[in-house]
């Protein structure tokens, strides 16, 4: 799941290149909806720090895994979150270990 906003698709686009692939990519405008769907196991979400800040902040059970992708013109910190059932799929791991040997 993808953020509408120019920054974050972007550097989502490059790291997906890098990596070789291109992956099934649903666009939202309400990053709320994002989390809640991320939290049901839906997919994986790719977002900048703030949101994961705030979400970390104020949830009260943390089902959610994030990591550190990189940054957009070194200013905003970008993560990737999924909820830790993604690392049951095989799928889900290889597209996580693509994202993180692109992003290093």
């Amino acid at each position: 799941m993808l953020y509408e906003n120019d920054e974050t698709c972007r550097e989502f686009d490059r790291l997906t290149m890098d990596a070789g692939f291109t992956p099934k990519v649903q666009e939202y405008y309400n990053v709320e909806t994002m989390l809640e769907l991320a939290e049901l196991g839906y997919g994986i979400l790719y977002m900048n720090e703030l949101y994961a800040y705030n979400h970390n902040r104020t949830a009260k059970e943390k089902p959610l895994e994030f990591f550190l992708t990189g940054r957009q013109d070194n200013r905003v910190e970008v993560y990737l979150s999924y909820h830790k059932r993604i690392l049951e799929q095989e799928y889900g791991k290889m597209f996580l270990d693509m994202i993180r040997n692109s992003a290093m």
